[in-house]
């Protein structure tokens, strides 16, 4: 069963966030939710250059729905996830 639309906004959006969020301090995190807000609004208007694509409201704000999903987890103790699970491993800064 193919994905819907929303979910594929949700789930994009969460995870590249999530991503940034687990390898970037802390005092980032605000900068890093604006970047990708601010992205996905460009994402959605530069689709008025398609022919085929068309922006809108709903997706903007299921994006920006998800970027704080993310915000909100990281604030909470999941920010950082990448660096603890490279030094789990071993790997990257000391």
């Amino acid at each position: 069963m193919p994905l819907g639309g929303t979910t594929q906004h949700l789930a994009g959006y969460f995870v590249l966030t999530s991503w940034f969020l687990g390898i970037y301090p802390r005092a980032r995190y605000l900068q890093i939710g604006l970047g990708f807000f601010l992205y996905g609004g460009a994402m959605e208007l530069l689709q008025n250059l398609s022919p085929t694509r068309h922006p809108a409201l709903q997706d903007a704000l299921t994006n920006g729905v998800s970027i704080v999903a993310a915000l909100a987890l990281a604030y909470a103790g999941a920010g950082g996830w990448a660096v603890r699970v490279e030094r789990l491993l071993g790997v990257g800064p000391r």
